[in-house]
């Protein structure tokens, strides 16, 4: 079973960067980037950060906007905080050498931790993520359906993780799931484990079993677009909330201003309407900004398609209206 699937990963493994170097820092790195985040998604922003930020003590030693900078386009801006508070922790005790003592870095989660542990410093930590998770439901046809399937997946993991070659077996095991044990028509006749695949002997689309998705919840965002000498206004989103510590345009009353456009998005089970609304003034505390001092500022997505749509109606041709005979 390790031997066939090692094997397998050994001459069908992608050519990726962060696979060129066992450092631990490469591997946080990229394991928080890909968490959420497609590979194809992160190669480039990967290759980015590391020329910004190529040590840990570099990242340690930035200021936080300069990170939450680099982080764009990668959303979730979560994940570059609790990075930047990991590199100030490890950068000053050092890295941990056992599963407790990494869980307790923040941001590294089991799973984290399992695939530092295990690719870094190759020890036998299990890891589980979707992959995995649907490659162990597949190959022992287990019908338990999400949450509950993760401790059993988890357990799998644990049993299953070997000595030798801890790091290969645990990205053996995810890149299987990714490119051949795939969510939807999976490529079993390519599957180097598809002779003991407990799934296959059935309908192997059952497994994992389908998860209840959550009721998403439909709201109105109105956002407040100010302007006065060339300057617009942005506040910084509190802690706790949407956006938290970046810069964006403030929320506007829903009646209030002209509206300049609307765009459908969805945030965290919640599926918006952003109306952009010119205002003349507003209440509160703002920060103003020039048009080009936005692109040093980390703007989530939101807020840069609400900022196209006031670039797109400032450069709009203004129609002469001939008088009236």
């Amino acid at each position: 079973m390790h031997k066939e699937l090692l094997d397998w990963y050994d001459q069908h493994k992608r050519d990726l960067p962060w696979r060129e170097s066992r450092d631990p820092y490469r591997v946080l790195v990229s394991e928080l980037m890909l968490q959420q985040t497609v590979v194809a998604s992160v190669i480039e922003p990967y290759r980015r950060w590391m020329e910004r930020f190529p040590t840990i003590e570099a990242l340690a030693d930035a200021e936080l906007d300069d990170v939450l900078h680099a982080w764009q386009g990668l959303g979730y801006y979560r994940r570059a905080r609790l990075l930047h508070q990991a590199a100030k922790e490890i950068a000053l005790n050092g890295w941990p050498q056992d599963r407790k003592t990494m869980r307790a870095v923040p941001g590294i989660g089991p799973y984290t931790a399992g695939a530092v542990l295990s690719i870094a410093f190759d020890l036998p930590e299990p890891l589980v993520d979707g992959n995995v998770e649907r490659v162990y439901a597949r190959l022992m046809a287990d019908p338990t359906p999400p949450p509950a399937l993760s401790k059993r997946a988890w357990a799998w993991a644990e049993n299953s993780v070997p000595n030798q070659r801890p790091g290969d077996w645990n990205q053996a095991l995810m890149e299987l799931g990714a490119t051949v044990c795939r969510p939807r028509t999976p490529l079993c006749h390519l599957c180097p484990w598809q002779a003991i695949c407990r799934g296959t002997q059935g309908e192997v689309s059952l497994y994992p079993a389908p998860k209840v998705r959550p009721e998403m919840r439909e709201m109105d965002l109105p956002l407040a677009v100010c302007e006065q000498a060339g300057r617009y206004a942005l506040i910084r989103y509190p802690e706790g909330g949407w956006w938290a510590g970046l810069y964006g345009f403030p929320p506007a009353l829903a009646s209030s201003g002209e509206e300049l456009g609307r765009f459908p998005f969805v945030v965290t089970r919640h599926r918006l309407t952003v109306r952009v609304l010119q205002v003349d003034r507003l209440d509160g505390e703002v920060e103003w900004f020039a048009p080009e001092e936005f692109k040093a500022l980390a703007l989530p997505a939101l807020h840069r398609r609400a900022w196209d749509i006031v670039r797109a109606r400032q450069t709009q041709p203004t129609l002469a209206v001939s008088p009236e005979k």
